[in-house]
């Protein structure tokens, strides 16, 4: 399958991702105020290069670390432009084996560009990354009809820019994620038309992870 242009996408969003990511920071927002943390905690953003929730995340939550981990350069670059003092690394996320674990791991528009194989290991990544008690929230288009009919008429104008998109359905996401913490909240977005399910769980404190 063809693979997404990430550093064409990076230099030239769609028409339309301003309203998009417009909708979506609403709902990260209000996932994240539900997990009551405050002060000095710790958020990555996966697959966050050219990050567009950085900024208002800083503003909202001061004192907040934030660091995002991508595989494009040219994503990576796209951030580090707009936010010299932001914190990015570059890593397959696949193979990244943590150094430090995080209060907050989220992302928004990542696990659906992995074919189904990796999805799984993707979504576990979320949880190595986060520390026990810690939460992950996760943003995936899911393929309501809604969906599919925006997606089929973006295609036909020209203007789908994701050949390798694979929208996840609710109980894809959750069957990897039930096993890994506990599902606080999950919510259906439809407002931007290439509707988005999100979820909201908390770290199991079992994991031998705490020396990270």
């Amino acid at each position: 399958m063809k693979r997404t242009n990430w550093e064409k996408y990076y230099s030239s969003p769609a028409p339309t991702a301003f309203f998009a990511r417009a909708i979506v920071r609403r709902h990260l927002l209000r996932m994240i105020r539900k997990t009551n943390l405050n002060g000095n905690f710790s958020i990555a953003e996966l697959g966050g290069g050219g990050s567009c929730f950085y900024e208002k995340i800083k503003e909202l939550f001061d004192g907040c670390s934030y660091r995002i981990y991508d595989s494009c350069p040219a994503g990576i670059q796209a951030f580090l432009a707009k936010h010299p003092e932001g914190n990015a690394v570059e890593t397959d996320l696949l193979t990244y084996q943590p150094e430090i674990l995080h209060d907050l791991v989220f992302s928004v528009g990542l696990i659906e560009h992995f074919p189904p194989e990796q999805t799984d290991r993707m979504i576990r990544k979320h949880f190595e990354m986060t520390r026990p008690g810690g939460y992950v929230v996760i943003f995936v288009p899911t393929p309501t009809l809604l969906y599919r009919a925006t997606r089929n008429i973006a295609e036909l104008l020209g203007m789908w820019q994701f050949p390798d998109e694979r929208p996840v359905t609710k109980n894809e996401l959750r069957m990897t994620a039930d096993q890994c913490g506990t599902f606080l909240k999950g919510v259906t977005i439809r407002a931007n038309f290439l509707s988005q399910y999100a979820v909201l769980y908390r770290k199991q404190k079992d994991e031998n992870t705490e020396n990270l």
